[in-house]
């Protein structure tokens, strides 16, 4: 438990992993991305925002606008395997273009 010897501490875990998002418990999860908003002058600009999952102690007393739901997420959770003929050019530096990756993913490689 906190206490003296062992104070709260906090990590921020920056992915696009499914399978580490699969271990976060809901409540944990906070997904940033830009939205576009106005200044008091009317003027366009774009800002880094925190959404909360829909369900989860932090949505309490929130905007509905800041929730975002699971599966909302899963467009930036998936990877996206290209069918063409550029996976293996040389330009390529995706982890999940490499052959040795592509045998121990759960889907065939395009």
């Amino acid at each position: 438990p906190a206490g003296p010897e062992n104070p709260l501490r906090q990590v921020i875990v920056n992915t696009h992993s499914p399978s580490v998002f699969q271990e976060v418990p809901h409540d944990s999860v906070v997904f940033v991305k830009t939205r576009e908003n106005v200044d008091e002058q009317e003027r366009p600009f774009t800002e880094a925002h925190a959404y909360c999952l829909a369900g989860t102690w932090r949505s309490k007393g929130e905007d509905e606008s800041d929730y975002i739901a699971r599966g909302d997420l899963l467009a930036y959770l998936n990877p996206v395997l290209r069918n063409d003929s550029s996976l293996n050019a040389p330009r390529s530096r995706r982890v999940i273009d490499r052959k040795d990756v592509q045998e121990l993913l759960p889907f065939p490689a395009a």
